[in-house]
């Protein structure tokens, strides 16, 4: 065995930060350990989606679902705009639109007559 070289047994007993990449013991081979748990899903709520006037939170959850995040939006009301931006046909997220509740009473201290 050349003097550069170390034997197997050598090589396990390294370090992880000391061994090179792809001479990890064999415990701790791929598909030896127990299943990953499923990364969470991250939910958005928002008042209305798709909505032509806010594309910055969708280029924020393009974004994030090209580093492999799952996502899901939830909407409180549907879509009130007859034009969408395009950008909004690239989000893979699911949708869920929830029914129109109004918490506010009728006289609603805005002063718009209780609109939600």
């Amino acid at each position: 065995m050349n003097r550069l070289q170390a034997s197997p047994a050598a090589r396990e007993r390294r370090p992880a930060r000391l061994r090179p990449s792809g001479d990890a013991p064999s415990a701790r081979r791929a598909g030896s350990g127990p299943p990953r748990p499923a990364p969470p899903t991250i939910a958005f709520v928002l008042k209305g989606y798709p909505r032509l006037s806010e594309t910055f939170i969708t280029q924020e959850i393009l974004a994030l679902e090209a580093r492999g995040l799952r996502l899901h939006i939830v909407s409180l009301r549907h879509p009130t705009e007859e034009s969408v931006h395009p950008v909004h046909a690239r989000v893979r997220a699911p949708v869920t639109y929830t029914r129109s509740t109004c918490t506010r009473s009728r006289r609603g201290s805005s002063g718009r007559g209780g609109r939600c």
